[in-house]
C-alpha cells in the first residue's frame, strides 16, 4: 500500500515537471503503479491533492527557514542561505505554466500559498531586514515593511509570462537577479563588502 507521503511525493514530482493541469488522476495512478481507487483512499480528488501538496510545501518551507535562522550568524548569511534554497525550489518546478496554473484553476490552493507569502514569508523577510540593520549591515534608514512588500512584488512577477516570457526568461535566474538588487539596494558599506566576501568564498567551493 502507497503512503499519503509518497503519493504526494511522487505525484508532486509529477505536477513540478508537466504543469498541474494537463497532469490527470490516471497519470499518477499510473506513476505509483496503483488504481485510481487507492489513491482515493486518501485524497478526494485531484485538487485535494495539490491542496495537501501546497500544505506540505508551507510547513517544509517553514521548518527549512526557522533552521536557517537559528544557525545562521548575521543577516547577511541568513539571507544568501535563504535564496540559496528558494533558488533550488525553482529548479525544481520545470513546469513554468504551473503558477499560472495554480492562480486560474486551483484558486483555494493559490489562496493559502498567497496567505503564506503575506504573512509567514513576509514576517521572515522583515525580520531578516530589522536584523541586518541591528548588525549595521543594512542602511539604518530603510523601511523594513516598505522594503519587505516591495522586495515580495518584486519575487511575484518573476512568474508573470507576461512580462518575462517563459522562452526568454529562466526562472532561476530571475530570481537571483532580483535577490541582486535587493540585497544591494539595503546593504550597508560593511555588509556589501561583508556580500563580498561570502560571495567570492561561496564561488571558490565551487570548484
Amino acid at each position: 500500500m502507497e503512503s499519503k507521503e509518497l503519493i504526494l511525493k511522487r505525484s508532486g514530482a509529477l505536477f513540478m515537471k508537466y504543469g498541474v493541469k494537463s497532469v490527470t488522476m490516471d497519470d499518477v495512478a499510473r506513476e505509483l503503479g496503483v488504481s485510481k481507487k487507492t489513491l482515493y483512499q486518501f485524497f478526494e480528488n485531484k485538487a485535494d491533492i495539490i491542496h495537501q501538496m501546497a500544505i506540505q510545501h508551507i510547513q517544509r518551507d517553514e521548518e527549512v527557514i526557522a533552521e536557517i535562522r537559528a544557525v545562521s550568524s548575521d543577516a547577511i548569511d541568513e539571507i544568501l542561505r535563504v535564496a540559496r534554497h528558494v533558488a533550488a525550489e525553482i529548479v525544481k518546478m520545470a513546469a513554468p505554466s504551473m503558477i499560472f496554473e495554480l492562480k486560474k484553476y486551483y484558486q483555494k490552493t493559490w489562496a493559502l500559498l498567497n496567505e503564506h507569502k503575506k504573512n509567514q514569508i513576509f514576517h521572515h523577510v522583515r525580520k531578516n531586514i530589522e536584523r541586518g540593520i541591528r548588525e549595521g549591515l543594512y542602511r539604518s534608514s530603510i523601511n523594513a515593511d516598505i522594503i519587505a512588500l516591495l522586495y515580495l512584488q518584486q519575487t511575484e512577477c518573476i512568474h508573470d509570462s507576461e512580462i518575462f516570457p517563459n522562452d526568454d526568461y529562466e526562472r532561476k535566474n530571475l530570481f537571483l537577479q532580483c535577490f541582486q538588487y535587493h540585497i544591494h539596494g539595503i546593504a550597508s558599506e560593511q555588509g556589501l563588502k561583508l556580500l563580498k566576501e561570502r560571495t567570492e568564498a561561496a564561488e571558490l567551493a565551487a570548484y
